[in-house]
């Protein structure tokens, strides 16, 4: 009886010290790091996180939420295959499953910069907006989200663009193909097939590259140097890119949607994670 008494007490004793162990948090995720930033930018480690400052050369999460204030911008790596720049008043979380990378921008602009080369086969990285995802490999493309309205810009390579329907969070319809110098304008509300691409001039295609191509006012003298030559070769490669830009190309063009080496989509329906 006595021996029954003690086993059992010592067995409470450890399921006692058992439930009051700390139990370590899963590890997250490292997404990225700040490699640019100039203003106020918070960062959110999770949906019901507080934000808290975001600084330079911090690392950026799977599911962290970046927000820039006022005359404020952000630019971070991706591993070595993507830099995504945000302006002023941008809300953006960058997910990642199954080798695919999502920038999802709920508002504001920003400019996805992805280098093919260093992409591994099957990998793939998307911007979604509320109302659109836009496959990019190897581009250099700008959306913008404002009010119900989302813009997709090519400044550099060929990209797919496909509704999302908002009863279901996927991508529903036939996707839009967009060369250099193209640009989409999509509403939301409607399931209507989406609009054709338009042709942006050579100024505006400039201007657009330039409002991205940042150097911030407070980097050390000793960087500022390497930070504009960096800048300005940035900027002629991507001037470069819009003056060579091919003639239009409609949804539907063989010259586009065949081209599988671009990491192009061909209608297959993607859920928004």
């Amino acid at each position: 009886m006595g021996y029954t008494s003690s086993r059992t007490r010592l067995l409470l004793a450890l399921a006692t010290m058992t439930l009051l162990w700390p139990v370590e948090a899963p590890a997250q995720e490292r997404a990225g790091v700040v490699a640019m930033l100039q203003g106020v930018v918070a960062v959110a480690h999770g949906s019901a996180a507080e934000p808290a400052p975001l600084r330079f050369k911090d690392d950026v999460f799977v599911g962290d939420r970046i927000t820039t204030g006022e005359r404020s911008f952000v630019r971070v790596l991706l591993g070595s295959k993507a830099v995504v720049t945000a302006r002023e008043h941008s809300v953006l979380t960058v997910t990642e499953v199954l080798g695919t990378a999502t920038i999802h921008l709920a508002s504001g602009w920003i400019a996805v910069a992805v280098s093919k080369e260093k992409m591994k086969p099957g990998e793939v990285v998307e911007i979604a907006t509320p109302h659109v995802v836009a496959g990019i490999r190897g581009t250099i493309v700008v959306a913008e989200v404002s009010a119900d309205r989302s813009e997709i810009t090519v400044l550099r390579g060929l990209i797919d663009v496909t509704r999302i329907d908002p009863a279901t969070g996927r991508t529903a319809g036939q996707p839009a193909f967009l060369a250099v110098r193209q640009s989409i304008a999509v509403h939301g509300g409607s399931l209507l097939p989406l609009p054709e691409p338009t042709t942006i001039s050579l100024e505006k295609a400039k201007a657009l590259s330039d409002h991205f191509t940042v150097i911030p006012k407070t980097l050390p003298a000793a960087s500022m140097a390497a930070a504009a030559a960096a800048s300005k070769a940035r900027a002629d490669e991507d001037l470069a890119a819009i003056h060579s830009a091919p003639p239009l190309v409609r949804r539907g063009s063989t010259g586009i949607g065949n081209n599988s080496r671009d990491g192009l989509s061909h209608g297959g329906k993607r859920s928004i994670r």
